[in-house]
């Protein structure tokens, strides 16, 4: 028996899929964090860390979240430890960041 290839590459010549957009996925994401049982201080800061990430990126004019790449985050991370900010909490951002690009 020979089984026939996936058609699913195949599209229509006007059909081009829609990017999602930053609000769309932390919605998503902030749905994942409740329904896995985090508590709302949670869901809150990991949820700031990824709209900053968002903002810092449409200000440098990076690429949105869903096509955001390793550099891209490591240079947000670069840019809170020269504000100033504790390493502690780069740390907290870094791990908020990491559970949504793993999600």
């Amino acid at each position: 028996m020979v089984s026939k290839g996936s058609r699913s590459h195949i599209r229509a010549s006007n059909f081009y899929p829609e990017p999602i957009s930053d609000e769309d996925l932390l919605r998503g994401f902030l749905l994942e964090l409740g329904a896995s049982g985090r508590v709302k201080r949670t869901q809150e800061i990991y949820g700031g860390a990824v709209r900053a990430l968002s903002a810092f990126a449409r200000e440098m004019g990076f690429p949105p979240l869903a096509a955001m790449e390793r550099d891209h985050v490591r240079h947000w991370l670069s840019s809170l430890h020269q504000r100033g900010n504790k390493p502690g909490g780069v740390h907290v951002r870094y791990r908020a960041v990491k559970r949504f690009f793993n999600w």
